[in-house]
């Protein structure tokens, strides 16, 4: 994974087949092709120990979204039926899920959900789960993007109100080399976005 005890730098990565990508940096633990990726550097013993200097609080927030959301759903899914059944016989209720779209709710991607267009999937995987993240588990540093407060921040700047923007289909950061390059760079091992601009 690591030349000299580092990771390697975006602009090493565009060597590697596919060019860009981090294909076999990681190696699973059973010899298989791996399917955690970067989320091996939020499991790194050194990290975890400097991550836990920076708990204050010691408060765990939830980043699910409810079931039934978004409502209505994107891309002309179906939204989510569950059917309460009251019971006569014993006086509670019975209950049913009829319809779940597992792009509803809150929800990850595994590494295989969309080959590359030449190389296929994530390490020449066959297989699309998320079973081994949830074997440990994913914890790590929230970054929340709290753009309200930087808009604000930005129009005291410029003496003057921030005006809409027209054209864009999604929020979210510019698709390009600069963001990959920041992303992978600055050694994230995940992110979480409530916008499909990430797969594009």
């Amino acid at each position: 994974m690591e030349r000299g005890g580092r990771l390697l730098g975006y602009d090493e990565l565009q060597g590697r087949q596919p060019p860009g990508s981090a294909w076999g940096l990681w190696v699973a633990e059973d010899d298989e092709p791996d399917e955690v990726g970067t989320l091996h550097l939020a499991a790194d013993p050194l990290r975890l120990r400097q991550a836990a200097l920076l708990v204050s609080s010691g408060k765990v927030f939830s980043l699910n979204w409810r079931l039934e959301l978004p409502d209505p759903p994107l891309f002309g899914r179906a939204l989510i039926q569950h059917t309460i059944i009251p019971s006569a016989r014993s006086g509670g209720h019975n209950d049913q899920i009829d319809a779940f779209n597992p792009q509803a709710s809150t929800q990850w991607d595994g590494l295989s959900h969309f080959p590359h267009q030449t190389h296929g999937f994530y390490n020449g995987g066959t297989r699309l789960g998320i079973e081994k993240w949830a074997r440990r588990g994913i914890a790590g540093r929230l970054v929340l993007i709290d753009f309200e407060r930087w808009i604000a921040a930005r129009e005291r700047e410029q003496n003057g109100r921030a005006r809409p923007q027209h054209g864009y289909a999604w929020a979210g950061m510019a698709q390009g080399e600069d963001s990959l390059r920041f992303l992978w760079d600055q050694h994230f091992a995940a992110v979480a976005a409530d916008c499909p601009s990430f797969e594009r």
